[in-house]
């Protein structure tokens, strides 16, 4: 699990419930395909990693109407979703996703919340966007009836497996710091969250202050404890342009490693790197992950600076070997740094 190593080692696999990845969804009912998922599960594990990163839902298949959309609340008649009202399978399926993680010792990290889905068409795609209710993005004032009663039901139902909570991914908006003043925070303060275990959601960058005005929103609600929250840092692992020897996983990574206090907890992924070196993980549209090599180069350098860090690596191709080969190169990173491999490292073959 993700509290059993030095440091978290993620599988960034994002969307596990998808008509596209591992099931299939007729418009009435959604079928997860259990042995393929599974067999992924158990060759990340096997290699090192200790958490599996998933996203609420799917917004980025190539859909062609709603109702190829699966999504925790129910779509109704005017083709819009209803917030007030919960899709009964939903739930259910989520969890098997998450027993079979835990099954295999990996941590679940749960993005409560996704600014990306608000872009471009895939806003079509998301409940928050498209509902009965008029909403149009859940960091809206009018949308907190609704944003807490999706929090309260996710830690109901979620509340029997280990679940490391993201409080959304990139949530770089600027309504977010106030959103988790109003709606996060009390969660906080009625012992719903633990900071430990809670990754504070907004990206680190050079031109945005976002994740510090929500420690700021944690701050002033007097909240003791909120450094140990996660902060996520994305785009490492590319090389700047033009290169540069003293910043050779890229400008934000160097600057994250500069500027934070020892005590603050940094979680290092490659999401959003599209000029990687990588000759095996790359999408349809010709953009690369880094290596497994570099992977491993960036765990070394990463930890002999900012110790407190975890590692996310998100896929961007569909070859499996080649991402176990990544998670094989930072657990042997992580074993120079600490003398003994993560605990799933071998305990976990083939399902």
């Amino acid at each position: 699990m993700f509290q059993d190593d030095k440091c978290g080692i993620g599988w960034g696999r994002f969307v596990p419930m998808s008509p596209v990845n591992f099931g299939s969804f007729d418009g009435v009912k959604f079928t997860l395909n259990e042995t393929m998922l599974d067999k992924e599960f158990h060759a990340v594990s096997n290699a090192g990693a200790n958490f599996v990163r998933i996203f609420p839902a799917d917004v980025w298949a190539n859909y062609k109407s709603k109702k190829e959309v699966f999504q925790p609340y129910i779509l109704t008649s005017r083709d819009k979703w209803d917030l007030s009202a919960f899709n009964a399978q939903y739930f259910p399926i989520m969890r098997r996703i998450f027993e079979l993680a835990n099954a295999v010792n990996m941590s679940v990290m749960f993005d409560l919340f996704d600014n990306c889905q608000f872009h471009g068409t895939y806003k079509k795609w998301s409940p928050w966007c498209n509902n009965v209710q008029g909403i149009l993005r859940p960091e809206e004032k009018a949308a907190d009836k609704h944003t807490k009663a999706w929090i309260a039901k996710c830690l109901t139902e979620f509340k029997s497996y280990d679940v490391v909570w993201s409080l959304g991914n990139e949530m770089v908006y600027s309504g977010f710091p106030n959103f988790v003043a109003r709606v996060i925070c009390p969660f906080i303060r009625a012992k719903k969250f633990a900071f430990k275990r809670l990754v504070v959601g907004a990206d680190f960058s050079l031109t945005n202050s976002y994740q510090s005005d929500v420690l700021d929103a944690f701050i002033n609600a007097g909240l003791p404890g909120y450094m140990a929250a996660i902060r996520p840092i994305h785009s490492c692992g590319g090389p700047c342009d033009p290169p540069d020897a003293k910043r050779p996983y890229g400008p934000i990574l160097a600057r994250a490693l500069d500027v934070f206090k020892p005590s603050c907890v940094a979680l290092v992924s490659d999401d959003a790197v599209y000029n990687g070196d990588s000759k095996c993980d790359v999408d349809a549209r010709k953009r690369y992950r880094p290596s497994a090599a570099t992977w491993g180069k960036m765990v070394t350098y990463t930890l002999a600076r900012h110790p407190n860090s975890h590692f996310e690596h998100i896929p961007h191709g569909p070859d499996l070997n080649c991402h176990v080969e990544t998670f094989k190169s930072i657990s042997g990173a992580y074993r120079t740094k600490f003398g003994a491999y993560p605990k799933n490292r071998g305990k976990y073959p083939a399902a």
